[in-house]
């Protein structure tokens, strides 16, 4: 997620990774890639039907992380 190789996360999806788990700070996996600007990454999640908008242990969405980063592509797309 962190370096943005999308066919990378497609694979890890496909074969059994559970993008919808969340970390201590109830951060997912849209939370990373919206933090990188990791636009790919956000689409690929999306298109895999998998969490774009759950909100951390403190409220912050995605959408605040790229938001809070200033990238403002992954804003707009979190904003669709």
């Amino acid at each position: 997620i962190f370096s943005g190789h999308t066919e990378i996360v497609k694979i890890l999806i496909e074969n059994g990774a559970r993008p919808c788990l969340q970390t201590d700070a109830g951060w997912t996996p849209a939370h990373y890639a919206a933090e990188f600007g990791r636009l790919g990454v956000l689409k690929v999640l999306h298109s895999m039907h998998a969490p774009i908008d759950k909100k951390d242990l403190f409220g912050d969405t995605p959408l605040r992380i790229a938001s809070i980063y200033g990238h403002r592509d992954c804003v707009k797309f979190l904003e669709m």
